[in-house]
């Protein structure tokens, strides 16, 4: 892992943005240095990400933020710019994490459920009841990511209830996850399905203690990133 992977981490970052803004009918823009949408995005998604270390996006900010209601968030995805003095404060950090197609799996013991894909509109509802995260009347995961064979939303069902799942984005020679709940012993399954299937490089961002967590099965961090909140 090493530069080249940040970048096709963060490159896929923005292909699942363009997929949520598109599931949702949101315009977006691919500036040289940022992405960015000038409307109201879905729950937990940035206005703008990032796309060079340098502080370029002094005027773009500007540009957006005058047509923008607060709060609004900044993916800011090499962790490198100070927006203190533009009247934001920092919501989070996280850091970026990758695992090579290459490496072999911890040994499993035991027989793992199987792990599915949500096909139909009544499955991505019961997907989206199991995480368990939309703000009420605020709709994040709409049936038209469905069309989108890019996008994977998987999951492991115990008959009565989906007890595990995560949301993969495939793009170029990586597939992105990310929005993963239930136990991290079936995230993992639902994780090395997807390598397994695909044979490609895995990468998403999370939490140091997840990114902690995640390094006992391959993975590594391979950058840092900040989302900064202009309340």
């Amino acid at each position: 892992m090493d530069e080249e992977s940040l970048t096709a981490a963060i490159a896929n970052s923005v292909h699942w943005y363009d997929a949520v803004m598109s599931a949702h009918g949101l315009a977006v823009e691919h500036r040289k240095n940022a992405w960015l949408c000038k409307e109201k995005v879905p729950p937990f998604y940035s206005n703008m990400i990032t796309l060079d270390r340098f502080g370029s996006q002094g005027p773009l900010i500007t540009e957006i933020g005058s047509t923008l209601l607060r709060p609004w968030t900044i993916k800011d995805s090499y962790n490198s710019i100070d927006l203190v003095e533009r009247g934001f404060d920092v919501l989070f950090d996280a850091e970026w994490f990758g695992r090579s197609p290459d490496q072999n799996w911890p040994s499993r013991t035991g027989q793992a459920p199987p792990v599915q894909t949500v096909r139909s509109e009544s499955e991505l509802e019961r997907w989206v009841e199991a995480w368990g995260e939309t703000p009420i009347g605020r709709p994040v995961f709409v049936p038209g990511l469905l069309q989108n064979d890019e996008v994977e939303f998987v999951y492991v069902d115990r008959g009565s209830y989906v007890s595990a799942g995560l949301v993969a984005n495939r793009s170029d020679d990586v597939i992105g996850i990310t929005n993963a709940f239930g136990s991290p012993r079936e995230v993992m399954n639902c994780i090395h399905h997807l390598s397994h299937r695909y044979d490609l490089a895995v990468v998403g961002y999370g939490r140091k203690r997840q990114v902690e967590f995640l390094t006992g099965f391959g993975f590594r961090q391979i950058g840092k990133l900040r989302i900064w909140i202009n309340r």
